[in-house]
């Protein structure tokens, strides 16, 4: 898993993009242009998009989202382990940067869970560019927190609400049902940088 990991990494450093807080860095005009919010997320349907072992984590809206492109390159998608390649969806990258600034809060999490998250996203600054910061200014954002059903239980499935920046709040789900740290459990730890990398535009890595 770890191997699997570094090789994405790689791949994340060369196509580093960054995320801006007007307070703090500086954009291209041509870049700041081309950032749009891929989803308005007001009466949308949710639809779960599966991958090649069936696991469905990518929670996505239709039909007014820039992500409906995912759904229709689907099939292909699935054929093959993916980055997504659509300008709109990046983090930009200023000229003057060498790193990628992801701003994140952490909501409601299970102390064991939040323990395993910062793990994991030292990880991403020590083999990547990326930069994973707590939320100061910026209005493109990721919140991670707990995933529970309408009756407030965890739940037990890992899931990003999208792939790539999205703009605005956009969320990524973890339990320790999900990442199993229950009693019982086959531990799935994996699955923390997995959906961390949904956020950074990779389908499948």
């Amino acid at each position: 898993m770890l191997i699997g990991l570094a090789i994405s990494l790689n791949v994340i450093f060369v196509r580093c993009m960054f995320v801006q807080c007007t307070q703090n860095h500086s954009l291209t005009a041509d870049k700041a242009d081309a950032v749009k919010n891929a989803t308005n997320g007001s009466n949308s349907t949710k639809i779960l998009l599966g991958s090649t072992n069936n696991i469905r984590d990518i929670l996505i809206s239709e039909p007014n989202s820039a992500e409906q492109r995912i759904l229709d390159m689907h099939n292909e998608i699935l054929a093959k382990n993916y980055l997504l390649n659509d300008n709109s969806l990046e983090w930009l990258r200023s000229e003057e940067e060498k790193h990628v600034y992801i701003p994140y809060e952490i909501h409601k999490i299970e102390p064991e869970v939040r323990h395993h998250i910062e793990y994991y996203l030292e990880l991403f600054h020590q083999n990547s560019c990326i930069r994973w910061i707590k939320r100061t200014c910026e209005k493109d954002y990721v919140v991670i927190k707990a995933g529970v059903n309408e009756k407030g239980e965890l739940v037990d499935r890992c899931y990003s609400s999208s792939v790539g920046r999205k703009g605005g709040i956009q969320y990524v789900y973890l339990t320790t049902r999900c990442l199993g740290l229950m009693p019982g459990f086959v531990p799935a730890l994996y699955n923390i940088p997995h959906e961390l990398m949904h956020v950074l535009g990779f389908i499948h890595e």
